[in-house]
């Protein structure tokens, strides 16, 4: 893949030599083994196809967001010091230099886009679950507007969490959710990212291609350029085996980044637990913390969608610097236990009834 976003970066000397001394003679040999009755060259598997797609999908929308957020930030002051409140929370280096500016803008469209895009497959892999009765993901004609997009969708998830009782690290909106809706110029891309969802049947696709989904989305370079500091699958596996030598050995990843590390963690407890942990058990004992919102995010999707039958899946992972950390003081919080959870409603259903007697009574 050269990597062209936009049209203009084709005329780059550097777009040029790769276009014509990778690209073009690839795409020759290939058409000449097709012309000749060979093999399709490169099919991938239904996964990697379909990020492909989504991720090209994702391109679109983040470059329409994009022109619109610059437009803002030049004319808002409002927009502009909320954006960059967010980004020194996130740990950025904010800047008046007009490089600096763009690249930071650029890299919040595309992160937000990336948050809403992912929470999407997320939910789609919930539906895939027999234990959650979801809706169909879809966006009716007569949501027209940004705004209106934007509540849609909020109500979508808003009622997951409620059939769920769990994921509100996940499905909960934030400031930074906003960011993919801030014209209408986005609406119909939204639209073809839901129906392209829709093309896929989530029960073909196993817990672990679900997670490699979440960490194929943001490729190794996107990650480093994001300062997300990739480490490959074998060397992170070589780590734990020195590391985690016992079944219930707890583990602490404290820059957690995607999560390549806790989801290795998981799998290598897994096989050492022969079937003795159950996936609740193996949460309890991974904890991550890590600055960025949207790193937490994926670290947290990729530790849940190991199992998603699991009633209490509640990944440890802390958003916030690793070195605030103190002790006595609480690491992160979780939601109760499903079965608490129950028990506080039944509480307060039957101190609605009580009331509503009283009421009737006087």
């Amino acid at each position: 893949m050269v990597g062209v976003r936009k049209g203009a970066e084709v005329q780059q000397p550097g777009i040029q030599s790769k276009i014509r001394d990778e690209f073009i003679p690839r795409f020759l040999g290939d058409l000449a083994g097709l012309t000749t009755g060979g093999e399709i060259p490169g099919v991938l598997p239904l996964d990697k196809r379909f990020v492909h797609r989504l991720d090209s999908a994702l391109q679109s929308l983040a470059l329409v967001v994009h022109d619109e957020a610059v437009s803002r930030y030049k004319d808002s002051r409002s927009f502009r010091d909320n954006i960059r409140a967010w980004m020194r929370d996130q740990g950025w280096l904010v800047s008046d230099e007009p490089q600096a500016v763009a690249e930071n803008l650029e890299r919040l469209c595309r992160l937000s886009c990336y948050v809403g895009v992912n929470r999407m497959v997320f939910y789609q892999a919930l539906r895939r679950s027999r234990k959650f009765r979801l809706p169909k993901l879809e966006i009716p004609a007569h949501v027209d507007t940004a705004d209106r997009l934007r509540d849609h969708f909020a109500g979508i998830f808003h009622e997951a969490k409620e059939v769920t009782h769990d994921y509100q690290t996940i499905l909960d909106f934030d400031h930074i959710d906003r960011i993919p809706f801030l014209t209408d110029g986005v609406v119909e891309r939204w639209r073809f990212l839901v129906a392209l969802l829709n093309q896929f049947d989530f029960r073909h696709f196993d817990q672990d291609v679900i997670g490699h989904i979440f960490e194929e989305l943001l490729g190794p370079e996107e990650k480093h350029r994001w300062g997300q500091h990739y480490t490959r699958t074998e060397i992170v596996d070589l780590i734990h085996a020195f590391c985690i030598r016992k079944p219930d050995a707890v583990v602490l990843d404290p820059a957690s980044g995607s999560g390549t590390f806790d989801v290795r963690a998981y799998a290598r407890k897994k096989y050492l637990a022969r079937g003795a942990l159950k996936h609740a058990d193996l949460l309890r004992q991974i904890y991550a913390c890590e600055i960025s919102d949207y790193a937490a995010h994926l670290t947290a999707l990729n530790l849940a969608t190991r199992d998603l039958i699991d009633g209490e899946n509640f990944p440890r992972v802390a958003r916030h610097d690793f070195f605030d950390t103190r002790r006595k003081q609480p690491f992160l919080t979780l939601p109760a236990p499903t079965s608490e959870r129950k028990k506080h409603g039944d509480e307060v259903a039957e101190l609605r009834r009580r009331i509503s007697t009283i009421l009737c009574a006087s």
